[in-house]
């Protein structure tokens, strides 16, 4: 079955609920906004003050990226798959579907396959 344009946008609603409403004057979400961020809090003696991260700065950009108007992009025409019928053909080939038994390497017993 094909999706509506209306059933994308209510399911990418309530996926995304947690990081919507954040610009100024727009409706906040409910729940909780997380924000995660990877990279180290300081590179060592001699830092480079723009390649370390702390709160203020993540909140900063947070604030920073809540301001910026995004525009809706011209209706996109979303494939049912990125696999054409052939490439996924030849994957059941190469690769046919099997039981394999589980092999553990924390002690847990092995399992059989089904």
């Amino acid at each position: 079955s094909t999706l509506t344009l209306e059933e994308v946008n209510e399911a990418a609603a309530e996926l995304c609920a947690h990081i919507t409403g954040l610009k100024d004057g727009e409706t906040t979400s409910k729940g909780v906004v997380v924000a995660v961020a990877c990279t180290p809090k300081s590179a060592g003696e001699g830092d480079d003050p723009m390649k370390t991260l702390d709160d203020d700065k993540l909140c900063e950009a947070i604030r920073k990226a809540c301001t910026v108007d995004v525009e809706p992009v011209e209706d996109v025409v979303v494939p049912h798959t990125l696999v054409t019928p052939e490439e996924l053909e030849q994957a059941m080939k190469d690769h046919p579907p099997s039981w394999e038994p589980g092999s553990f390497t924390d002690g847990t017993p092995n399992t059989p396959a089904d």
